[in-house]
């Protein structure tokens, strides 16, 4: 087996794997990936037989944890907006009724 340098690893090996699990992360349910499993586990493997498990490791949990940042902020952001809608519709259904009462008040003090 070939030596893989640091250098390597960053611009060939781990590349292929963050691509990859980028798709394994943002596919939508039913959705077909073009990846091979079998390239996947080659580069892990090979990384891993190279010694370079401690950096792949590294680079995953970073890799894992922005995503689940980005999904948090993106939740709350989502959160917010129904929050949001909700507001608005109470607000307008408030207002609507508000503003028939007056409109009923209106038409029994005139009539």
């Amino acid at each position: 087996m070939n030596v893989i340098t640091i250098e390597d690893y960053k611009s060939t090996y781990w590349p292929k794997l963050d691509s990859a699990i980028d798709q394994l992360l943002t596919q939508s349910p039913g959705d077909y990936i073009p990846i091979s499993y079998e390239q996947i586990y080659s580069c892990v493997y090979k990384c891993v037989c190279q010694q370079h498990s401690e950096q792949m490791y590294s680079d995953l949990i970073k890799k894992i944890t922005n995503h689940l940042e980005r999904v948090s902020k993106e939740l709350q952001r989502a959160s917010f907006t129904n929050w949001l809608s909700d507001r608005i519709r109470i607000t307008r259904s408030s207002c609507m009724a508000l503003t028939s009462l007056r409109d009923q008040n209106h038409l029994e003090s005139s009539g």
